[in-house]
This record gives structure tokens, C-alpha cells and sequence, in this order.
């Protein structure tokens, strides 16, 4: 009949479009995301930034992400072309899904510590020289991922080849147990840190009458630094001034200005880093949001394959943008992030060439 023609028809579009999202999409956030995430750390690496404990954890979770990312691979080529390292090899895929929850585990840990760290510094005066400690930085790092190894290291007993094609969990109770220990060590915890934290950092921020470290204070007549672009003959030349004018204010002002300045600027770094931690928070539940969603509604609904895929590749896309975007929060909001960056030298070669 043509409703049995319709809904044939349906289904088979809903599972093509399914395929293409979920083969496709996360495919090029993937090669997106691992293209930017190497400046993060190059960036925050940079003596700019050493002040700042935040950024010793945002280079480590520039690194999960990416990791997760390239791991991300083994799902999306049996979507899109077909094909499935995964099964190759019993080694290769109990690797896989180890890896795959463990890499993302660390990257929510990794943003907890971001929020906690900055929560911590803009709350309690003189907590930047305890915060900033590399023997705790270290600790904090070391600790979590031996933690994270050995929640996941049973995925190395209990995830084998099945057949030839596929590679799944041996064991159902494992597996059943895994979703939930998964969500809450990798979701619900790291959340629920980061959110305590933002409501904390929000509170003080607010307390303080400050608008998130962008506020300018009109007692303050230094600049620390400004990057101007000029044009000479259709090209795009670059020029840094900061010593130069820093030099100058520093011999035109009292040593105490200087000395209040300087501590304006510290504060309003702080608070920065505290927005930009805010930003990511809030970014982390909406992309983590619909994956959860998608895990809850179908351990107790059953769906036919077209609407499963559909809905798989939508929430598993919208997953895979939370390793991304962090670079383009780090140069919307981070006013020395994105001066660091044009001073790279292929960054220069690129508007120069432009």
C-alpha cells in the first residue's frame, strides 16, 4: 500500500541522513578541532601566562580533547567510508573503547580543575601562590589520570571480538554497569564541581562589582599592550608596541600607580580566566546534554535503526563541538590569548599573504 511505501521510504531517509551526520559531521570537527587545539597550547605554554595556575590545566585539557578526538575516527569511518579499524585486531579494540571513555573522562576532570582553580582564586586572597605550586599542579594532573586508568581498566578484560565485524563487551552486567559509571564519573561529578564553582565564581564576581575582567578603570592611563594592522602596498603589516608604551607609563606615573596598576591588571586576568571557565562550563551542559539524553531514552525505549541513528548522529555530533570550540572562547574573551596568536609567525605569513 503507498502508507507502507511511505513509511519504507521514511525510515530508509532518516537512516541515510543519520549516516551522513554521524559520518560526516563529527569527521570535520574532528580534523577542525586538531588543526586549532595544537595554538592552545603553544599559546598558553608562552611566559605570558605563567602567572596564571588556570592555564597549566588548560594545556592538559587542550590535550584530552584531542586525543578524544582522534580516537573519534573509529567512529565515524564505518559511517562514512566504510570502514572499521576497530575489529582488526582484539588488542585494537579493547584500546578503542578504552580510550574512548577514558580520554573524555580526563577532559571533563581536566575542566573541573579549571573551574575549581579559578573559583579558588578569585574567592581567596593569596591563593595564587599556593594555586601555582608546580609540585600540586603536577600532583593534581598525575593523580587524576592514574584514577581514570584504573576506573576504566576492565574495559581491557570484558570488551573483545565477538565476530569478525564486531567488537563489543563480553560481559552484560559489565556492560550495563559501565553506562552508569561512566556518567557519573565522567558527567555528573566533574559537573556538578564545575557548576559549584561558577555559582561560587559568579557570586564573587558580582560581590565585587566587577564585570568579568573586562571593566576598564578610568584611573588607569597604561595600555599594556596594542596590535595594529596597516596597509603598504595590498599588504597586511603587523606591528607590537607593548614595550615600548610600557616603558613610557611606567616613567610618566608614581611608583605606587604602578604598583596599583599592575595589581588592577592581575585582578582583572583573574577574572578573565574566570569568565572564560564560566563560558566553558556552560557550553559543557548544553553539548553534554543531548548525549545523555540519548543513552537514557534508549536504555529504556525501544527504536527502530533509522530513528536510532538519527538521533545518535545529532547528539553524538553536538558531544564531539565540546573539544573544539574552546579556541574560539579562548579568542573572543581572552584579550592576551589573542594577542599571543597573531604574534605566531605563520599566523603573520597568513594576513600578510592575504
Amino acid at each position: 500500500s503507498n502508507e507502507t511505501i511511505s513509511s519504507v521510504d521514511l525510515f530508509d531517509l532518516k537512516y541515510e541522513i543519520g549516516r551522513i551526520i554521524t559520518g560526516y559531521v563529527p569527521l570535520v570537527a574532528t580534523i577542525v578541532g586538531t588543526l586549532l587545539n595544537p595554538f592552545n597550547v603553544y599559546i598558553y605554554a608562552q611566559k605570558t601566562f605563567e602567572s596564571t595556575s588556570a592555564t597549566f590545566y588548560l594545556i592538559f585539557l587542550t590535550i584530552a580533547d584531542t586525543l578524544t578526538l582522534i580516537q573519534s575516527f573509529s567512529f565515524t569511518l564505518p559511517y562514512s567510508i566504510g570502514f572499521d579499524y576497530k575489529v582488526k585486531a582484539a588488542f585494537i579494540c579493547k584500546l578503542f573503547y578504552f580510550t574512548a571513555y577514558y580520554t573524555c573522562a580526563l577532559s571533563s576532570w581536566f575542566e573541573a580543575c579549571v573551574s575549581f582553580d579559578r573559583c579558588l582564586s578569585i574567592s581567596f586572597i593569596g591563593s595564587n601562590r599556593l594555586l601555582g605550586k608546580s609540585q600540586l599542579k603536577y600532583t593534581v594532573v598525575i593523580v587524576l589520570v592514574i584514577y581514570n586508568f584504573a576506573f576504566y581498566a576492565p574495559i581491557f578484560i570484558y570488551y573483545d571480538l565477538i565476530d569478525a565485524n564486531t567488537c563489543y563487551c563480553t560481559n552484560s552486567y559489565y556492560l550495563s554497569l559501565l553506562g552508569w559509571m561512566d556518567l557519573f564519573n565522567a558527567t555528573i561529578v566533574p559537573f556538578t564541581v564545575m557548576l559549584s564553582s561558577s555559582i561560587v565564581s559568579i557570586g564573587f564576581l558580582v560581590k565585587s562589582g566587577k564585570r568579568f575582567g573586562f571593566k576598564q578603570h578610568n584611573s588607569s592611563k597604561i595600555r599594556p599592550s596594542t596590535i595594529s594592522f596597516t596597509a603598504n602596498n595590498n599588504s597586511t603589516t603587523m606591528q607590537t608596541r607593548s614595550n615600548s608604551i610600557r616603558q613610557s607609563n611606567d616613567a610618566s606615573i608614581p611608583s605606587s600607580s604602578a604598583s596599583s596598576y599592575r595589581v588592577r591588571t592581575r585582578e582583572e586576568r583573574e577574572f578573565q580566566f574566570a569568565f572564560i571557565s564560566i563560558t566553558m562550563n556552560a557550553i559543557f551542559f548544553i553539548l553534554n546534554l543531548p548525549i545523555c539524553f540519548y543513552y537514557l531514552y534508549t536504555s529504556y525505549v525501544t527504536m527502530n535503526s533509522g530513528d536510532n541513528l538519527l538521533l545518535y548522529g545529532i547528539s553524538y555530533s553536538l558531544f564531539y563541538f565540546n573539544y573544539i570550540y574552546k579556541f574560539f572562547v579562548y579568542m573572543i574573551i581572552n584579550t592576551k590569548f589573542r594577542s599571543e596568536f597573531f604574534k605566531i609567525k605563520l599566523v603573520r605569513f597568513i594576513f600578510k599573504t592575504q
